[in-house]
């Protein structure tokens, strides 16, 4: 014996037996509201806590020094005239507001093979000013760090690039690999 059986909605305007469990339409007639709202499945409910955490966190972690390191570089490049190429990755932040009597540091390792790298650090107000700009130039290959303190508070830029400004014959362009991680201490 087959049985049918005829399919009764069980809300008001459902026109299909398809599960509609992720959204909600309350409809209040005294008030005149339509309130509209959304289950959060799986994972989701992480992203209430996880971001605004982050977006908060850590930025103050490194004002107060919890967290050291505000970012990795890895890079491959080469230049000269008009054109420059350049391939790796870049992750972090290069633009922050430091405290006056906070270090910022720059670990770097360089392939230099023509030019030379020059890694900047100055304030925003002092941007168009290249006098007041602090430098370190790597002419060669080698692995160090350096250091700049911070003079008074305010917002500050890190920057790096290369450059045919170095011990390398007129002409030859610049090439260079390096690995930068950078942070305040």
């Amino acid at each position: 014996m087959n049985e049918t059986t005829e399919w009764k909605p069980k809300r008001k305007n459902q026109e299909s037996e398809e599960c509609i469990e992720t959204g909600v339409l309350l409809v209040d007639r005294d008030e005149n509201t339509i309130k509209v709202g959304q289950r959060i499945n799986g994972p989701t409910w992480l992203l209430f806590i996880l971001v605004p955490l982050l977006l908060l966190g850590v930025p103050l972690g490194y004002q107060t020094g919890m967290l050291e390191t505000l970012g990795y570089e890895s890079k491959t490049v080469k230049g000269g005239g008009f054109t420059s190429t350049q391939s790796g990755m870049s992750l972090g932040l290069t633009t922050m507001y430091f405290f006056k009597g906070q270090t910022v540091f720059v670990d770097y390792e360089a392939e230099v093979k023509a030019g030379s790298l020059w890694i900047r650090f100055y304030s925003l107000r002092s941007m168009l000013d290249a006098d007041a700009w602090l430098r370190h130039k790597v002419e060669s290959t080698e692995k160090g760090t350096a250091i700049f303190a911070v003079k008074e508070s305010g917002w500050y830029r890190l920057d790096w690039e290369g450059t045919v400004l170095g011990k390398s014959p007129p002409g030859s362009g610049y090439d260079i690999d390096y690995t930068l991680t950078w942070g305040v201490r």
